[in-house]
C-alpha cells in the first residue's frame, strides 16, 4: 500500500470509475498534455510582458506570433496523430506486467523507478538525437526542428512525425525496464 497520503485512495476512485483502457490511454496522453503545456506556457506569458525581455538569455533572437501558430499546429498534430497512437500501441507491453491494477509502490519505490526510467530515456534519446544529426536524417527529417532559432519552449516538439516517433520511443524504454506501476 501507498505511503503517500491519498493517493491510493484516488487512484482506487479512478480504477473503479474508469475502464482500465481509458485510464491508461487518455490518463497518460492528458498527463502528456498537461506537463507539456503546462511547462510552456508560463514562459510563451513571461516571453510576452515587456519587463521580462531584460531576463532573456539570446536577446537579439525573438518569437514571432505567426511562427508561433504554425509550431503549434505542428505540435498538436504530432500530439494527436503521433503521440497518442504510440500511447494506443504501449498496451501491447501490457504482458511486461505494466498495469492499472497494482497498488501504488512506496515513495522510494517511484522514486528509484523514475530515477531509472530517466537514465534510460536520456541514453536512448541522445542516440537517438544523434542518429538524426546523420547527413541524410538531419536533411530530410531533422532539419524541421532546427527550423526555431530562438529558444522558445513550444518548439522542443516541433519536429517530422518521423523524429516524433524515434525520439517518443526512448520514452518507452524506460518502464518496458522497470515495469512500473
Amino acid at each position: 500500500m501507498s505511503e503517500i497520503t491519498g493517493l491510493q485512495e484516488v487512484w482506487d476512485l479512478l480504477e473503479c470509475s474508469v475502464p482500465p483502457f481509458y485510464l491508461r490511454t487518455f490518463g497518460t496522453f492528458i498527463l502528456h498534455e498537461l506537463f507539456y503545456w503546462g511547462s510552456y506556457v508560463p514562459f510563451f506569458v513571461a516571453d510576452q510582458i515587456p519587463a521580462m525581455k531584460k531576463y532573456k538569455i539570446q536577446l537579439d533572437k525573438s518569437s514571432e506570433m505567426p511562427s508561433m501558430g504554425e509550431c503549434f499546429a505542428n505540435v498538436m498534430a504530432n500530439h494527436f496523430l503521433v503521440v497518442l497512437p504510440m500511447v494506443l500501441v504501449s498496451h501491447f507491453f501490457e504482458f511486461l506486467g505494466v498495469g492499472a491494477d497494482h497498488d501504488i509502490p512506496s515513495m522510494w519505490t517511484i522514486l528509484i523507478q523514475v530515477f531509472i526510467c530517466f537514465v534510460i530515456e536520456d541514453f536512448f534519446f541522445y542516440w537517438g538525437h544523434r542518429l538524426l544529426h546523420t547527413e541524410w536524417l538531419y536533411k530530410h527529417i531533422h532539419a524541421i526542428h532546427h527550423k526555431y532559432s530562438a529558444p522558445i519552449g513550444i518548439a522542443a516538439e516541433y519536429a517530422h512525425p518521423f523524429e516524433v516517433v524515434i525520439l517518443g520511443v526512448s520514452t518507452i524504454f524506460g518502464p518496458m525496464v522497470c515495469r512500473p506501476h
